[in-house]
């Protein structure tokens, strides 16, 4: 028996925002954070690949020093 199960695909659009001092930031509800399996605190790298974006690493803040 062969079972497809379909990963379920979700997509936030955020704008990105501007602090006074020229740092850029994204802000992210709880609700959202959790769609990706984040917390606050939580850091990801990312790196984009003709066009698109491929999310390159996540570093848990539970698991950091």
């Amino acid at each position: 028996m062969r079972v497809n199960k379909r990963k379920k695909m979700h997509k936030i659009v955020k704008e990105v925002k501007e602090k006074g001092n020229g740092e850029f930031y994204l802000e992210f509800t709880d609700k959202e954070l959790s769609l990706f399996g984040l917390e606050k605190g939580d850091s990801v790298e990312w790196m984009q690949e003709e066009d698109r974006e491929i999310w390159k690493k996540v570093i848990k803040k539970r698991f950091s020093i």
